[in-house]
């Protein structure tokens, strides 16, 4: 159960009294307290270890953007778009099978692919294996024998499936849950602080930005927040050698206005990616 220090910061919160210290370390309760929610653990992990990330949602989903990204940047690079051939997928071909059937929802699997998600689990191993390395470092792909088999393959090979790991709407209803859960605040309350939900997003932007995603390779990417018709923190796929080009998808997004949500100094500046940010006291998104 909460502590008596807990439940004075949840008052202070709800009662407009906004210290962003407060949220750091709710957020590092509501982690311990989760029960299972990804997205409010998440940000608990980001409010306890700043810098590189190696593991949680947002490293996932950004490895499956990266395989994805990757994948259709060798066919639809300088000179493209090229042909899929049997025998020369590209090298990242095998991570960007999982990746793609983790991110298609069951509806569009049953429309272009007419199977359900355990058939099509039970498939991919299979089609897995039948993948030969090249000494080229692409891939060669086996026999396909069933009708299922084909589907499946030219489904996920045809499909470019761009999603975010999550949205300020479930961070917000995760959060939530963890205080009424644990007896900290009710739903009278929570409806009685409409300002609460932007403090929030605003909150986990700015623990996510110039955070650094880590892989198994050893590449990194860094995470950062954009601003267009509302607040996003996207990674980025160099698609061209030169790393003047890139392929960039959000991981997390809000239906935040910058121009109600961020302070002016920060406004004016147009290089985000330089920069740090913070909550300001008063609430909006700043330059630290």
């Amino acid at each position: 159960m909460a502590d008596s220090k807990v439940r004075a910061q949840v008052r202070r919160l709800l009662s407009g009294t906004f210290r962003p210290d407060d949220l750091a370390n709710l957020f590092l309760f509501a982690r311990d307290h989760s029960d299972g929610r990804e997205a409010v653990g998440e940000i608990g992990d980001f409010a306890a270890h700043q810098g590189k990330r190696t593991k949680g949602l947002i490293s996932r989903e950004t490895r499956d953007w990266f395989a994805i990204a990757r994948f259709h940047q060798a066919r639809f690079g300088p000179g493209g778009p090229y042909p899929l051939r049997a025998d020369n997928l590209p090298a990242v071909t095998p991570e960007y099978l999982k990746a793609s059937l983790r991110r298609i929802d069951n509806k569009a699997l049953a429309k272009h692919a007419r199977m359900s998600r355990t058939e099509a689990n039970r498939l991919l191993p299979f089609i897995l294996r039948t993948l030969t390395r090249k000494p080229s470092g692409s891939f060669s792909l086996g026999n396909i024998y069933t009708l299922k088999e084909r589907s499946l393959l030219k489904t996920l090979l045809s499909l470019m499936v761009v999603r975010n790991a999550f949205d300020g709407k479930r961070l917000f209803s995760e959060f939530t849950a963890v205080l009424r859960s644990n007896g900290l605040a009710s739903k009278a309350e929570m409806a009685s602080a409409p300002n609460l939900r932007p403090l929030i997003e605003l909150f986990a932007l700015s623990l996510m930005h110039n955070c650094l995603i880590q892989f198994a390779d050893g590449t990194t990417t860094t995470l950062y927040v954009t601003r267009g018709s509302t607040l996003e923190v996207c990674s980025a796929v160099p698609v061209d050698a030169a790393r003047n080009t890139y392929l960039s998808a959000a991981v997390f997004s809000t239906n935040l206005d910058p121009s109600e949500h961020c302070t002016e100094r920060l406004l004016a500046l147009h290089n985000w990616r330089a920069i740090e940010l913070e909550l300001s006291p008063n609430g909006r998104l700043d330059l630290l």
